[in-house]
């Protein structure tokens, strides 16, 4: 597996969002306003969702598959649903299976 090839100099990125996710949760927990840092924060977002993308592409081939089971999704964020899509629409993700199960009685018409 080529990981390192296949996300490059993004690897970064990983250590600097969990930072910035425990900045914004204190802040949050202590009532003082979120920081500015909201485009920052939203193309930090993108770019860890690319990140999971090329890691999944990376490690899943013929020989070594990968299968990825979430269960009780009707409390998965936006974030992990939006992972979740980006996993099915990318062309450079072979030899993946993702499944998902939720709670039918926990969601109504207005869950993502």
């Amino acid at each position: 597996w080529n990981i390192r090839d296949s996300i490059g100099n993004a690897s970064g990125i990983i250590p600097n969002l969990q930072k910035w996710l425990a900045e914004e949760k204190d802040d949050h927990m202590e009532g003082r306003p979120l920081r500015p840092s909201k485009k920052k924060a939203a193309i930090s977002s993108i770019r860890l969702k690319f990140l999971f993308c090329k890691i999944i592409g990376a490690i899943a081939c013929k020989a070594h598959p990968v299968i990825l089971f979430l269960d009780d999704l009707q409390w998965a964020d936006e974030m992990t649903l939006d992972i979740i899509r980006m996993m099915m629409i990318d062309p450079d993700i072979h030899h993946f299976l993702f499944l998902g199960s939720y709670r039918e009685n926990e969601v109504n018409g207005s869950h993502p």
